[in-house]
């Protein structure tokens, strides 16, 4: 029933989704000049968001490469090396960083909300996409041809809202365990301290 209803959706290329491409800067700036920046990297997105409590400033040398690769809210962020390619979307917290060489972002042209996408490309259907496009050994490189060739569903826009809206609780939901796993992990480790130490 699932392929039924998938097949019916339309796909359309990230290509013909984007309007603005962001390749990232190369370490060629990077601790090379005076202007001080967040520099967002691979280690920084974690299930579909950007860590913002996570980014790096660093020193970087005032180009025109600069001011392309900073992030506005809503670009879609995807990695482009790695054992897993991961994808997120840029909030307001992350307005204004820089994406490293080792991520492409892409900004969407309103068709498809790019939460959706995000989620998609973080999916195992998505991740079968980037690894099809994908080359290299132990660690592959997914380059911006490869990545804006992948076909991305498009439903329409009232059923996205609704995906969206449940992505975003299903997230919220995440966080919370997290938080309370990291709180029995600690309650754990100190009654351990106390009886052990």
């Amino acid at each position: 029933m699932n392929n039924t209803l998938s097949n019916k959706i339309p796909k359309i290329t990230l290509y013909e989704l984007t309007t603005v491409i962001k390749n990232g800067l190369s370490s060629y700036y990077i601790n090379a000049g005076a202007v001080t920046t967040y520099l967002v990297n691979v280690k920084d997105i974690q299930n579909g968001r950007i860590n913002a409590d996570k980014v790096e400033v660093v020193k970087v040398k005032e180009t025109e490469a600069l001011d392309k690769n900073r992030l506005e809210k809503g670009d879609l962020v995807v990695t482009a090396k790695g054992q897993n390619f991961k994808a997120a979307v840029a909030m307001k917290d992350v307005e204004g960083y820089v994406i490293s060489a080792n991520l492409i972002a892409l900004k969407l042209n309103g068709h498809v909300d790019p939460e959706l996408v995000a989620a998609y490309l973080n999916n195992p259907l998505g991740q079968r996409e980037i690894n099809a496009r994908a080359a290299g050994g132990i660690v592959k490189g997914l380059n911006c041809k490869g990545l804006l060739e992948i076909p991305i569903p498009v439903p329409p826009i009232e059923k996205q809202k609704v995906l969206v809206e449940y992505l975003r609780l299903i997230n919220e939901y995440s966080e919370v365990l997290e938080k309370e796993q990291m709180l029995v992990d600690r309650i754990r480790n100190s009654i351990i301290s106390d009886i052990m130490g």
